[in-house]
């Protein structure tokens, strides 16, 4: 089990290969210590539910974790995606266009998140915990995943 943390890019230097970088990093150490799980948080910008819903409304739709891995709600401040209605009126493009990329990374390596998020005030953010089971990275994505060469 392997818990990643933020993964922060000063905006004046980013470069896709800064990213590649930090993947190749995590690739390697995670086969080189037989890593089955990875899990962290994905945060979201700002504390305003309505501004992600169609996000939060996507989640819910495609990636909850499963019953057995979702955290229970332990913070005080929370937004219960089962509260969420009208499930199926969502705009998918703003959906996938707002979604942290960090998160969109774990969705794409076949990650899921709890069904709800954390609300922090003090931070101005908003997060999900994420989880990657590494045995469900799809072929296509494990293979991309070793073709990062740094050389």
């Amino acid at each position: 089990m392997l818990e990643l943390g933020r993964f922060c890019v000063d905006p004046n230097y980013r470069d896709p290969k800064i990213i590649m970088t930090a993947w190749f990093a995590i690739r390697n150490f995670v086969e080189k210590n037989q890593i089955k799980f990875l899990f962290g948080c994905s945060s979201f910008f700002g504390t305003s539910i309505d501004r992600y819903l169609d996000c939060f409304k996507f989640l819910k739709c495609k990636y909850i974790a499963p019953k057995k891995l979702n955290p229970y709600v332990k913070a005080p401040k929370v937004f219960k995606f089962n509260k969420l209605i009208n499930l199926n009126n969502f705009c998918l493009k703003k959906a996938k266009k707002n979604l942290p990329p960090l998160l969109s990374s774990y969705l794409n390596l076949g990650g899921w998140v709890s069904d709800h998020v954390v609300i922090d005030h003090d931070l101005q953010t908003m997060h999900v915990f994420t989880g990657l089971e590494v045995k469900d990275i799809p072929e296509k994505r494990l293979k991309f995943l070793y073709k990062i060469n740094l050389n």
